[in-house]
């Protein structure tokens, strides 16, 4: 078999893998596919199978020929991308024939957020190409959501009792906020870096234990943050339940359960489906039967909107089984360890905008930017990316941020500061100069310093034509192909949206300059990376 398998896709290595193993293969950027697939790998071993956890981003497409059983989890970034860590896997496995997997079962677990419109995507693609080679699904596919604990436990017990292990069954339940190694820093600094502006940025200044936390350029961190009050207060009035009533196994009063323990800012497919099971609501369920329809409410509604738009008497005791757990929202670091080893730096943007005749808050911007005041403590951990990582001093690197996406760089740059004779391009986008260029003194400091070889800024509120960093981009275009020849590191930080706009054009100067380095080109060498959100 397996030299005909050679003859199909050519000369390999072939390493003829124990049939009675199990991989368990998963690709993902935040953490939670590996968690889902640690999680199952450790399932499967105390059932006494043979497991190994594998990861995409060092694992080649090929060797699936040779596996018999894989259970896959991957996330879906971006505009339905994979991660950028299981991108070469993914193309490795489209330029594959399409044949040649039938000896392959697998089980897939997709991990997505239903706020965006190609909601796992990456799962579905994934799944499309293996069927298409011949692989056999031992169970349909799961799609979770933001808050996937509950699915993914389900998807682990399902497979665990399909491979006939020893399975306690509903009682198996994953907790992603407690798994992480969470750590305590005291607010040192608060200042807004944009007074005057509509859209407060805030810069902090968190004090941290350099022995026992440890970060790199690149890394950001998670936290859980507080629901904010006044909605806490408006969902209370409408369901008129008491603040002081326990519910949950701790018996925790309900107003703290809303603050700490339940996603309100932000809805779920999944939550509207619980609520409609309670509720029985028939607009609620013709809702649900139109995906644009759905994908709109859930981008532009919280919880109190639901409670308004589809009445329902519920108790307090049916909370903590309907609402979803609070979703951890991730924070770039603006700062380098090695420069202030006791420090740790934030920019974070207050979320707050009118819907609906009232006043809405994000949790997280809200909690960091308002909330919290100098000398209060915050509970965090440190989610590594080592796909976003700078090259070596030597290769120059194009930093291309607009907003909030200037966190990432300016760690970056203070990292090359200590690196002599690096070469780096700044460009960077808001609406005013005089109000919204964020850290401007530090920027042009670099810039006088050479520490910035070339520093380009684009306010598109500051003419009668709006320009962004994309079109900066087009202005530069000689000069940016001539970094590039050099072997420049591309990194991306910001909006989806200028992120999806910055990739289009690296093609189109692609194909205008009859230039190789197109956006895949530079991926596939790994000189492409994105912080976008």
């Amino acid at each position: 078999m397996f030299a005909s398998l050679r003859k199909l896709f050519g000369e390999r290595n072939t390493t003829i893998v124990d049939s009675d193993l199990i991989t368990v293969l998963y690709g993902g950027k935040s953490g939670n596919a590996e968690f889902v697939a640690s999680q199952m790998t450790r399932h499967l071993s105390k059932g006494k199978l043979k497991v190994r956890l594998k990861n995409m981003s060092s694992y080649k497409a090929e060797n699936l020929l040779d596996e018999s059983r894989v259970l896959f989890v991957v996330s879906t970034y971006g505009e339905g991308d994979p991660p950028p860590a299981a991108l070469r896997f993914f193309r490795q496995l489209n330029e594959l024939s399409t044949v040649g997997l039938a000896n392959l079962e697998f089980a897939l677990c997709a991990l997505g957020d239903s706020e965006y419109e190609h909601f796992c995507q990456a799962g579905k693609d994934l799944e499309k190409r293996l069927l298409q080679m011949g692989a056999q699904a031992i169970l349909p596919r799961v799609d979770c959501d933001a808050a996937f604990e509950k699915t993914a436990a389900s998807w682990i017990s399902s497979v665990s009792k399909l491979l006939t292990v020893d399975d306690s069954g509903d009682s198996f339940n994953l907790d992603a906020i407690q798994s992480h190694q969470w750590h305590t820093a005291v607010i040192r600094e608060k200042h807004q870096l944009n007074p005057g502006s509509k859209e407060a940025v805030w810069h902090l200044n968190l004090a941290i234990d350099e022995q026992t936390v440890k970060y790199q350029t690149g890394d950001s961190i998670g936290i859980v943050p507080r629901n904010p009050e006044e909605l806490i207060g408006q969902i209370l009035g409408v369901m008129q339940l008491a603040p002081d009533e326990l519910v949950d196994k701790e018996q925790t009063a309900l107003s703290d359960f809303l603050q700490t323990k339940a996603e309100l800012t932000n809805l779920s497919r999944d939550l509207l489906k619980r609520y409609l099971s309670l509720c029985a609501d028939e607009n609620l369920a013709d809702l649900l039967k139109h995906e644009h329809a759905t994908l709109d409410y859930l981008h532009q509604h919280d919880f109190l909107d639901l409670l308004h738009d589809f009445p329902c008497r519920l108790n307090a005791a049916d909370l903590p089984g309907l609402l979803d757990k609070p979703k951890i929202r991730y924070y770039s670091i603006a700062s380098y360890q090695v420069v202030s080893p006791n420090e740790l730096h934030l920019t974070v943007k207050k979320v707050q905008y009118e819907h609906k005749k009232r006043r809405r808050h994000g949790a997280a911007s809200s909690y960091l930017s308002h909330s919290l005041e100098v000398g209060i403590s915050i509970s965090f951990f440190i989610s590594p990316d080592d796909d976003f990582r700078l090259p070596d001093p030597s290769v120059p690197a194009i930093f291309i941020g607009a907003g909030t996406g200037i966190a990432p760089i300016r760690a970056f740059l203070s990292e090359r500061s200590q690196q002599a004779d690096s070469r780096n391009w700044l460009f960077f986008g808001e609406k005013t100069r005089a109000v919204d260029y964020l850290y401007s003194a530090e920027m042009e400091s670099r810039k006088e310093t050479d520490e910035l070889e070339r520093l380009n800024l684009a306010f598109s509120r500051d003419q009668q034509a709006k320009i962004y960093v994309q079109d900066l981009l087009l202005q530069e275009a000689k000069e940016v192909q001539e970094w590039l020849k050099a072997g420049a590191h591309i990194y991306v930080c910001g909006s989806r949206k200028m992120g999806q706009a910055v990739k289009e054009t690296f093609n189109k100067l692609a194909t205008t300059r009859n230039s190789e380095y197109t956006v895949a080109k530079l991926l596939a060498e790994k000189r492409y990376h994105e912080d976008v959100y």
